[in-house]
């Protein structure tokens, strides 16, 4: 616990400077961008990781989803007024339901985290904030460049959560886990087991599609893919996962009791 709580301060304090986001950049009303350190931390069982946080969004001056402060943790349900309406950014739900509950895993026993600690500012969030007399930076555009510098915060998080698994959610995780390109990177959101090193340890890592594909009923090529493919190939990754962890625990009690 001691360690978590160290670690939530530290990057709390030092991530944005770390990675050269600008300070300039603030929200609307003067809010600070500030990085969405994890709050569910649960160790030793599943860690998983999504690209970047969204923030909390607003209609103002009759301009939808206005960006307007951060949210309140990293891949969390938030409920809230936007001030036309209520909002609801169901991510727990929809991973629960459009992913987890097809391959047999629970929310609550995950680590839940971004690789990209902070909102990044869209060209649409630019615009909008440029007709409501704010200037802000561009940042999106710089996924990859911040997902580079955030590596290490991530790998941190990884040495103390301790997991028996890693889930990549989206192609700019699996990009910089995996360690390939940006095109290549869509093709490995396959569910299929590989392996992120970190100091010399080795954890298993599955990449699946972002929820937030498979919850848009719109997009039926990727719910196909997951439905038929994708599901199967995860759930069979953990299949083969937890044998593996059955059979070393065994060792080790045989081990112990010589």
């Amino acid at each position: 616990m001691k360690k978590i709580q160290e670690y939530q301060k530290r990057c709390f304090k030092e991530y944005n400077k770390d990675i050269g986001y600008p300070d300039k950049n603030v929200f609307l009303q003067g809010t600070p961008i500030q990085p969405l350190v994890p709050v569910q931390t649960v160790t030793g069982k599943i860690l998983v990781v999504g690209d970047y946080p969204t923030a909390k969004m607003a209609t103002i001056d009759k301009i939808k989803n206005v960006p307007v402060s951060n949210s309140d943790g990293p891949l969390i349900d938030e409920i809230y007024y936007k001030g036309n309406q209520l909002h609801e950014n169901l991510m727990a739900k929809d991973l629960q339901e459009c992913m987890f509950d097809e391959i047999g895993i629970k929310y609550e026993d995950c680590w839940m985290t971004n690789l990209v600690k902070v909102y990044l500012f869209t060209a649409a969030d630019v615009r909008k904030y440029k007709e409501l007399g704010k200037e802000v930076v561009q940042t999106r555009n710089k996924f990859t460049t911040y997902a580079k510098k955030s590596l290490k915060w991530l790998n941190e998080e990884i040495e103390i959560c301790n997991p028996e698994l890693i889930i990549t959610l989206g192609a700019g995780p699996a990009q910089h886990l995996i360690k390939t390109t940006k095109a290549r990177s869509i093709t490995l959101l396959d569910g299929l087991l590989r392996s992120y090193e970190v100091n010399g340890e080795k954890y298993p890592v599955i990449s699946l599609p972002h929820p937030r594909i498979l919850s848009r009923k719109k997009n039926k090529s990727w719910m196909k893919l997951f439905d038929k493919r994708i599901c199967d190939a995860a759930k069979e990754s953990l299949t083969t996962l937890r044998a593996s962890n059955g059979k070393e625990k065994q060792v080790e009690v045989e081990a112990e009791a010589e």
